[in-house]
């Protein structure tokens, strides 16, 4: 594809959504071999999801040692995926941010906040005929996207 045509495509900023599954690892894959493909920034995207029961009062969580799990758990999952991305010769940014909503509500706020181009995400079967096809997160985050989302199988 000569540069003119990778202009046109308009993908400079590639935003990829990792949870420590094996689908996420292929979707790192795709998107450090498009990011370097198309000289695009590739920022690895972990979202940390607190159940609201969790605040709810009701019931006794350490909610402090919930948080702390939860962030250890998400920096492992960017630092796989960061190494993977190395590999692919993409130097990538990481981030990890909590959103009380729901994974897809913090990747896809996260993304135009940024102004990403491209979504990438991993597909789980995990139930119903949209998620098996999707996954529940990938299903969202193609339902409320601002920008265009590859799901990886």
């Amino acid at each position: 594809m000569s540069s003119s045509k990778k202009d046109e495509f308009g993908i400079k900023r590639i935003l990829v959504a990792v949870d420590g599954s094996e689908n996420a690892t292929r979707a790192v894959k795709v998107a450090s071999t498009l990011a370097k493909d198309n000289n695009a920034k590739l920022t690895i995207l972990h979202v940390i999801t607190i159940p609201a029961v969790v605040y709810s009062g009701d019931v006794a969580f350490p909610l402090n040692k919930i948080e702390v799990e939860a962030r250890r758990q998400g920096e492992k999952y960017v630092e796989s995926a960061q190494s993977t991305a190395r590999q692919a010769g993409v130097k990538a940014e990481t981030e990890i941010i909590e959103s009380i909503d729901s994974p897809v509500r913090g990747i896809t706020d996260y993304s135009e906040k940024n102004m990403i181009d491209l979504i990438v995400v991993g597909t789980r079967g995990l139930g119903g005929f949209k998620r098996l096809l999707l996954g529940s997160v990938g299903s969202g985050v193609v339902h409320y996207a601002h920008c265009s989302v590859l799901v990886v199988r």
